[in-house]
């Protein structure tokens, strides 16, 4: 079957709300600094009461959804599927991905609240998400776009899809759809909180169908119980590549025949919300134009370090630009 798409997400879309607070406040809100916490919109409205006259900055949001929008902007042709709700902001988010020239395969609920994340950003540039599902909750098999992902050279996942009974069915039934049709499938782990849940699952879902896997060095050890070196090794035995991001130690790409490391250039972290979504999206942008995989990861990280110098997943408009002008720099890596 033709191609005709790049990669296809499947994914929780959301609407980001994001707020700045110091360290002190987030131990007086009792929150874990620096992951992902499902919480009630009752407990979300408790957040937005005690910060109700900071200044807030919303915009479209969920993992897969960044990486689309980081490739999307880049030029290649992509697709994203999920849920929102019948309200504003499920509105705003279709109207976005059209914008952005994203073929949409979001499903509207009748019904319902598009989900929601409030993003507490520290000093530091740490985010701390604190995200309500909405009717992401609700997706299932039956809003599965089976065309299109046949269409697709990839198929991408993230670990916050196993949530409900129903989400887990739904991206299961995906994968075997995308392996019954030759799509390869890339999988970003997504957050400790997700690794720490489904730890099982997701090594069993790396060895049986995942062609390229992406994590951080947290998300790593979590899943291996191992260090970075053995972890490597370990998890390129179980797939194709392997990608773990370590911050401002750069990131390492393990291939069967390859081992490279992508350093990191030294800059100014104001919020790390989304860096990882946008590596993943600039890496993808790579692999599906052919690129070497340091290429692909020199793209990843300078997607990655361009999101995190401002607040919230702003992508800018010049990004092609940008990468093409930074790909004609000299390579910064070490194999």
């Amino acid at each position: 079957m033709q191609k005709e798409l790049d990669v296809l997400s499947i994914c929780n879309v959301l609407k980001d709300i994001i707020i700045k607070v110091t360290d002190e406040e987030l131990v007086e809100l009792c929150i874990a600094k620096g992951m992902m916490h499902l919480i009630s919109e009752e407990e979300q409205q408790k957040i937005l009461n005690k910060f109700e006259n900071r200044d807030k900055r919303v915009e479209i949001g969920g993992s897969g959804t960044n990486a689309m929008r980081t490739m999307a902007i880049l030029g290649q042709k992509v697709s994203q599927a999920g849920m929102v709700g019948d309200d504003l902001y499920g509105e705003i988010c279709l109207q976005r991905v059209k914008e952005l020239g994203i073929k949409s395969n979001i499903k509207k609920s009748p019904i319902g609240n598009t989900g929601t994340s409030i993003i507490l950003i520290t000093p530091d540039g740490e985010r701390t998400m604190n995200t309500c599902l909405g009717m992401s909750r609700c997706y299932t098999v039956n809003d599965i776009p089976e065309d299109d992902i046949a269409k697709s050279k990839y198929l991408h996942i993230t670990g916050y899809q196993w949530d409900t009974d129903n989400q887990i069915e739904a991206i299961n039934h995906a994968i075997r759809v995308a392996k019954k049709n030759d799509t390869k499938i890339s999988f970003d782990l997504s957050d400790p909180f997700c690794v720490d849940r489904h730890r099982e699952t997701f090594l069993n879902i790396i060895k049986d169908y995942v062609d390229v896997v992406f994590a951080n060095l947290k998300e790593t050890k979590m899943l291996t119980g191992k260090g970075l070196e053995e972890s490597l090794e370990m998890l390129s035995e179980l797939s194709d590549l392997v990608i773990i991001k370590c911050g401002s130690e750069g990131s390492w790409i393990k291939s069967k025949t390859e081992t490279i490391r992508i350093q990191a250039n030294k800059i100014t972290v104001v919020d790390t919300t989304a860096a990882g979504d946008m590596y993943a999206g600039g890496f993808m942008f790579g692999l599906t134009r052919d690129l070497s995989l340091a290429e692909c990861g020199k793209i990843a990280n300078f997607c990655a370090e361009t999101v995190i110098q401002q607040v919230g997943a702003k992508i800018p408009e010049d990004l092609t630009q940008k990468v093409e002008e930074h790909l004609q720099k000299k390579l910064s890596y070490v194999s």
